[in-house]
């Protein structure tokens, strides 16, 4: 785990313990079964769940977008809210060669041994 240090303006990086963890949902919890009070017999997930689509989908159509970006774009700029490392520009070290060259500026050289975004270790 990773954290910000506000004290020492540092990262952290420490193996602990999550005291609670949750995942959130925008649409209810839907039970495999339901007794309908009514007729005192269950109904189905499956019955369920076209209507809950139904509500979903119709909510989505009602959303006016006033810009939008493509899956490939998104998905680079959540690596990079997740995985501060990625905002680096990265080259191969023989065309990193060709850039400093043309910047005037020195290269760093990093050998990694695995992913930079794996942090199972």
């Amino acid at each position: 785990m990773e954290w910000h240090n506000q004290e020492s303006d540092n990262m952290e990086v420490d193996i602990g313990f999550v005291s609670k963890m949750e995942v959130m949902s925008s649409m209810p919890s839907m039970k495999s079964t339901i007794l309908d009070e009514g007729t005192k017999r269950s109904i189905s997930q499956q019955m369920i769940k076209p209507l809950f689509e139904n509500i979903y989908n119709d909510l989505i159509e009602r959303i006016k977008w006033d810009e939008q970006i493509e899956m490939k774009e998104a998905f680079v700029k959540l690596e990079q809210s997740f995985f501060p490392f990625k905002q680096v520009t990265y080259y191969p070290f023989l065309e990193a060669l060709k850039k400093a060259r043309e910047l005037n500026k020195y290269v760093h050289f990093i050998l990694l041994w695995g992913a930079l975004d794996d942090q199972s270790c």
